[in-house]
């Protein structure tokens, strides 16, 4: 932990460690990640129904 306080600056006292699908469900309840792309995009799938 010496590592990241070291280089965000800040004491770390205490932590929590979630796997894949926790951190999915916390980023759900925090109202998620809105994504900016400056360009449009696209994407076909082949298998889409």
């Amino acid at each position: 932990m010496r590592t990241v306080s070291e280089m965000l600056g800040v004491p770390v006292n205490y932590y929590v460690e979630v796997d894949f699908k926790g951190f999915e469900q916390i980023v759900d309840v925090l109202g998620g990640v809105d994504l900016y792309v400056e360009q449009n995009m696209s994407y076909e799938d082949p298998y889409a129904d």
